[in-house]
């Protein structure tokens, strides 16, 4: 694959004049080709496998693949295809500093783990409405539990992006996490007081739909 996008590279900066040459032109000409090459495979491979997810839909009339293709989950996880490509592809960049090579690769890597977080959190979207659906959901809901999922889930997420990007291991930024966390919660005090609000009225069972409040 390196041996192919060098050649194509070469070939390309062969119809440029050399009037036009500058420092690292081989190195934007391979970002170039990656970046065409992933949206096209992005624009082809998309839509023709939403284009089919669809038709199964309307085949299965299923609840739990309805909830799937409403909440994206399939058509956020295809955008790990066109990171995979520019994962592989650098390869074609030769001439790219090892420094700057390494920093673009752990970008990729701390953008899949965003995806997937991303994915994930569509996921328990849908596993949250397909719930709703039954009967038991009006007593006893799961949505507290669902955003509390979806934090985990970003807080985890956002652990390994920072990883990446400081090119360090996830465990090395633990020992700042009480730091981290007095942060968030000064600043997101209000949400994570209505959030175990939420869960403690759902485990006791305190209120239901339909019951009077009264404040004074």
């Amino acid at each position: 694959m390196e041996q192919s996008g060098t050649t194509i590279i070469d070939l390309l900066l062969r119809l440029i004049p050399d009037s036009l040459h500058f420092p690292y032109i081989g190195t934007v000409i391979g970002f170039l080709l990656l970046l065409t090459l992933s949206a096209i495979l992005q624009f082809i491979v998309r839509a023709s496998i939403i284009r089919f997810l669809n038709r199964l839909n309307q085949m299965v009339a299923h609840d739990w693949y309805t909830m799937l293709i409403q909440h994206k989950v399939p058509q956020r996880g295809l955008f790990i295809l066109p990171l995979s490509i520019f994962y592989v592809g650098f390869d074609w960049v030769s001439d790219l500093p090892p420094e700057l090579l390494g920093f673009f690769i752990r970008l990729i890597n701390a953008i899949m783990f965003l995806v997937i977080a991303r994915t994930i959190s569509a996921f328990l979207s849908t596993i949250n409405s397909i719930y709703s659906l039954k009967e038991r959901a009006k007593d006893t809901p799961i949505k507290s539990y669902i955003q509390l999922g979806k934090v985990i889930v970003y807080i985890v997420a956002g652990l390994f992006i920072i990883s990446q990007l400081a090119n360090q291991p996830p465990w090395y930024f633990l020992t700042g996490i009480g730091a981290m966390m007095a942060i968030i919660i000064l600043v997101f005090r209000d949400t994570l007081l209505s959030l175990v609000a939420s869960i403690q009225l759902t485990n006791n069972d305190a209120i239901r739909v339909g019951d009077w409040i009264e404040m004074p």
